[in-house]
């Protein structure tokens, strides 16, 4: 990506990155604002995902055991936590996107 001249951001999966950005999609959820397309590999790895608050309520995702994937919804915390940090704005013009979307598997 870097050789495409696409700006690259390093964000370190830490409680720092991740407990706001999951607090957020836990209330998305919960409110009925946040879908996916009901896969059923991300099923199970939301279903692997455990989480025990710090004394400063801060929370980190966390698997059971080493067969328990959860490298999706670590990529979901990943982008909310971006999307947090740039201000979410509900209203940003797509239309570079769809005059110059990224295919993959065309």
């Amino acid at each position: 990506l870097a050789e495409e001249g696409l700006p690259l951001v390093e964000v370190p999966q830490t409680v720092r990155n991740f407990s706001e950005a999951m607090k957020e999609v836990e209330a998305l959820v919960y409110g009925g604002r946040f879908h996916h397309s009901d896969h059923p590999v991300m099923n199970w790895m939301m279903s692997n995902v455990t989480v025990k608050p710090d004394r400063n309520e801060n929370i980190f995702p966390n698997k059971s055991t080493p067969e328990a994937k959860i490298d999706g919804p670590a990529a979901l915390f990943t982008a909310m936590s971006r999307v947090l940090v740039n201000g979410g704005n509900d209203q940003q013009d797509l239309s570079g996107f769809f005059n110059n979307p990224i295919m993959v598997g065309f």
